[in-house]
């Protein structure tokens, strides 16, 4: 074979190359798949964010009641009825367990209730200790319950997260005044 030969056997090798269109498909799959699943799994997120803050309003008002009829009293033994209550109304997205504080202060007066307490401790970015002190018949009780949620979706944590930790802390609070039981 000459060297006049192998030369064009070589250029019809790179023009058959040149013309394979074979895998252009799956690289193309591949290079759009990859944002659209993060795009789409992102949505999924949100929403399940959106769901878990809608069912802790929901729940932090129903327990709530159970605070301001008198059902629910103080101590340790209030504590973990509460946490019933609240667990049972909340939905599956929130799962009960350390992620999920609790904290309920009483006042004497609308305009003396203060949201000043921190949910989130500042120095461990931890959510802090549950604290549950309602007040008795005609107090004004102030009931916040704050649940820390881990995003699962790449990339999302640095937008929609707080901090470093990947998770976002949702937060729900109701301002009610105990009926004269």
């Amino acid at each position: 074979m000459l060297v006049r030969d192998r030369i064009k056997t070589a250029q019809d090798h790179v023009r058959d190359i040149a013309r394979d269109v074979r895998g252009a498909t799956a690289i193309e799959t591949a290079l759009v798949l990859t944002p659209f699943a993060l795009l789409i799994f992102g949505i999924i997120e949100v929403s399940i964010l959106y769901l878990g803050a809608i069912s802790l309003e929901d729940a932090v008002a129903s327990a709530g009641r159970q605070i301001r009829t008198g059902i629910v009293g103080s101590g340790d033994a209030g504590l973990d009825a509460f946490r019933t209550i609240f667990c049972g109304e909340v939905a599956a997205v929130v799962s009960c367990n350390n992620n999920l504080t609790i904290i309920v202060q009483s006042f004497t007066s609308f305009g003396a209730v203060n949201f000043a307490a921190p949910l989130i401790d500042p120095e461990t970015g931890e959510l802090v200790a549950n604290s549950f002190e309602p007040g008795g018949a005609g107090t004004i009780n102030l009931i916040r319950v704050a649940y820390s949620y881990d995003i699962m979706t790449p990339l999302l944590s640095q937008y929609l997260g707080d901090g470093s930790t990947g998770s976002k802390v949702l937060e729900a609070s109701t301002v009610i005044r105990n009926e004269p039981f």
